[in-house]
């Protein structure tokens, strides 16, 4: 897996009436800079992004907890609940981990 972006945890900073999502293994370096005209989308938006490694860590060791589940799924599970299982890995775990690393 490929992860090109910053390392580290990422924080949101406000300054000059502008936030911007930094990351805290970088002096002063700005990951993005959030200037939503409306305040609340704007504070929203930059805790979003600001988690996103966190996010992406906690959806690779779902992946990896999908994979175990996998071999160990009972019998009496029925086959809608197994569609959905796969479902919920292939079109949003793996997706989200596609689009964040590619």
């Amino acid at each position: 897996m490929n992860t090109k972006h910053t390392k580290g945890e990422w924080f949101v900073n406000y300054h000059n009436n502008e936030m911007k999502v930094r990351a805290r293994n970088i002096m002063m370096g700005t990951i993005c800079t959030i200037n939503d005209i409306i305040e609340t989308e704007a504070e929203a938006n930059a805790k979003l992004i600001a988690s996103a490694p966190q996010l992406l860590e906690a959806l690779i060791e779902a992946q990896k907890l999908v994979s175990i589940a996998r071999q160990y799924m009972p019998k009496q599970v029925t086959n809608s609940h197994k569609f959905e299982f796969e479902n919920i890995s292939a079109n949003c775990i793996n997706k989200a981990i596609k689009t964040a690393t590619e």
